[in-house]
């Protein structure tokens, strides 16, 4: 055995040369190395390299097929190339590589597209490319801002914090829980096309998602809401489309601000209040119903909202004394039984 520690070494050929002329553990601790080699004397001679603490090597000249690289514990640390295979005995957890260094972590996402497991969504995020897959393995409780066009798959696992999504991106098979945080769950910012579904969502003070801005259309889809003050509060928006949704909210399902004209597509949901934050007196926003809808109370301003049922196909159970309309030709809207 052979222990380095708090050393720092700048060799020409090597900080550290190893013969593996007999089997051995060369533990690392708190030490710089420029260079790690190996002068191969044998095929069949093992070495083990243990690093503790914080590490760094600038190159490794090594033979993989003899050398086995180890990190001690989660506080162990080694800033190297990306050219080794490293490993930890730390049970139920793995090592990553991010940002140029090795650690150990527990195996919270995985990058469906590359393979490699990270120990927060944050830091997949960060190493991920425009069209990658990031899947849970875990229950997650971080706040994240997801600024790359990615897939998150959440595969049923909670997710607890905060998304802010500034890209396009597609949001599917997450549960929710806020666990009383006061924000919403989802918020979008610039965002271009984003799709949400597949989802749940609960006990966050705020709501489930905010549409601060987006210049492309937000789809929610297949997703439950319960436990929050606002379901889908909506900004700024080009489109926004709400399909199989179930939402139950203290002040509102679905409220919307008229700050941009914008079209509100709801298609087989149920929300319990659809309410309007009027900003102005000129902008518009046309709510257009297709398949069976619910809606228990409006909370509205008829002077900027306009309501519309897609085709003869198109239901509303709602109020009475709203002005729903169709432009289907020939057709008028009537109401019955508590149905338009």
């Amino acid at each position: 055995a052979v222990v380095l520690e708090n050393v720092k070494i700048d060799a020409a050929e090597a900080a550290l040369l190893n013969s593996n002329y007999g089997s051995k553990t060369i533990t690392i601790k708190n030490s710089e190395l420029s260079i790690l080699g190996t002068w191969t004397r044998n095929s069949t001679t093992k070495t083990t390299y243990v690093f503790e603490g914080a590490n760094t090597v600038g190159q490794f000249k090594t033979d993989e097929t003899i050398d086995t690289f180890k990190l001690a514990d989660v506080n162990s640390t080694l800033t190297a190339p990306n050219e080794i295979d490293m490993i930890t005995d730390v049970e139920g957890h793995v090592v990553t590589y991010v940002n140029g260094v090795y650690k150990v972590v527990e195996p919270f996402v995985k990058n469906e597209t590359t393979g490699v497991i990270y120990g927060s969504l944050a830091d997949a995020i960060a190493a991920a490319k425009a069209g990658d897959t990031i899947t849970f393995l875990a229950d997650i409780t971080e706040d994240v801002t997801v600024n790359k066009s990615v897939t998150i798959n959440g595969a049923g696992k909670t997710f607890t914090g905060k998304m802010n999504v500034t890209a396009s991106v597609t949001i599917k098979n997450v549960n929710f829980d806020g666990k009383g945080f006061n924000g919403y769950a989802v918020e979008t910012r610039g965002a271009a096309k984003v799709v949400i579904e597949d989802c749940t969502a609960k006990n966050y003070g705020y709501g489930f998602l905010q549409v601060v801005s987006s210049n492309d259309t937000v789809t929610v889809k297949n997703v439950t809401v319960s436990d929050v003050n606002y379901g889908v509060k909506i900004d700024r928006s080009n489109a926004v489309v709400l399909e199989n949704v179930d939402i139950t909210a203290a002040v509102a399902a679905v409220y919307n601000s008229n700050y941009g004209k914008k079209t509100i597509t709801i298609k087989n949901s149920s929300l319990n209040i659809l309410k309007t934050w009027k900003r102005n007196d000129t902008t518009k926003t046309t709510y257009v119903f297709e398949g069976a809808n619910s809606i228990d109370e409006f909370v509205i301003n008829e002077t900027v909202d306009t309501f519309k049922l897609a085709d003869v196909n198109s239901t509303l159970t709602a109020p009475e004394g709203y002005n729903v309309t169709t432009d289907v030709e020939g057709r008028v809207v009537t109401y019955v039984n508590g149905v338009y």
